[in-house]
């Protein structure tokens, strides 16, 4: 059966894109079954075909989605960063894909993502990891006035199996650009940690989540394990001194397999 993947990235995180697509179809099996869907503000031709040569060279299918006219005639995503944009891919991916597999391009995937794609959702809209805060109490400081108890999970949106069929039925990403706007002064947690739309991802998806393994999305500051996804997010980038040191190993060999990435990503540990 095939796989949909959507990542999201603008000429900027293009790199990254590329090294985690590329992560994924080298750690899969069957690449051929798998089609990662681009979804970018405008990308040039120029990167749109390098990041598609990454994905097609190692057997996978690319397919492009311009989202500029729906950023454009919407006030809501007009002023958002590019973040927001994957609360897009339920209107404009295929009619046929019923259930994709969200990434953050920065991370590097080292096992099958078929298996990812194939987890039982338990009736739930979205398959996920808890966060490296993991409770509302530590992430939403109005948890109380949202009716959240303080020790209910919260997860890290960067990786995600959705159910696009219960997504677009219950308006979730109308939901959430709302609650986004309606909590504007929440959006930091513990007053330092931006969230974007993962705040409100987890305030409106709240009870409709069902907790994958940490292995699918781990964290790179966390010690060396044998995991499926790590994660490159918040202070972990890979040039980052609390980034660990195999992690960052793994993500430069992959980058050296795509080629560089000048002006769109660091040249090395030591930017």
């Amino acid at each position: 059966m095939k796989t949909d993947v959507v990542l999201v990235t603008d000429t900027r995180y293009a790199g990254f894109a590329a090294v985690a697509a590329a992560s994924m179809l080298e750690n899969c099996p069957r690449p051929d079954l798998i089609e990662v869907h681009v979804l970018h503000p405008g990308l040039t031709a120029t990167t749109a075909a390098r990041l598609g040569q990454v994905i097609e060279d190692r057997g996978g299918a690319a397919r492009f989605h311009d989202v500029t006219a729906l950023v454009d005639v919407s006030a809501e995503y007009r002023d958002r960063t590019v973040h927001f944009y994957r609360l897009l891919a339920p209107q404009v991916l295929p009619v046929d894909v019923d259930r994709f597999v969200y990434l953050d391009c920065d991370l590097i995937v080292r096992s099958d993502v078929h298996r990812l794609a194939g987890v039982e959702l338990d009736g739930a809209v979205v398959a996920a990891c808890q966060d490296y805060l993991g409770t509302m109490r530590e992430a939403v400081a109005n948890h109380h006035e949202l009716g959240l108890a303080a020790d209910a999970p919260y997860f890290n949106s960067g990786v995600m199996v959705v159910d696009r069929q219960k997504w677009a039925a219950a308006g979730i990403s109308d939901r959430v650009l709302q609650c986004t706007r309606a909590n504007e002064r929440h959006l930091h947690a513990q007053g330092r940690f931006f969230q974007y739309d993962q705040y409100a991802l987890n305030v409106v998806l709240h009870g409709a989540i069902t907790y994958l393994d940490r292995s699918w999305n781990f964290g790179s500051e966390y010690p060396f394990q044998e995991v499926d996804i790590v994660h490159f997010n918040g202070h972990g980038k890979p040039w980052s001194p609390t980034c660990t040191a195999r992690f960052r190993n793994e993500f430069y060999a992959v980058l050296d397999r795509v080629g560089s990435y000048p002006n769109e990503l660091p040249g090395g540990p030591g930017s």
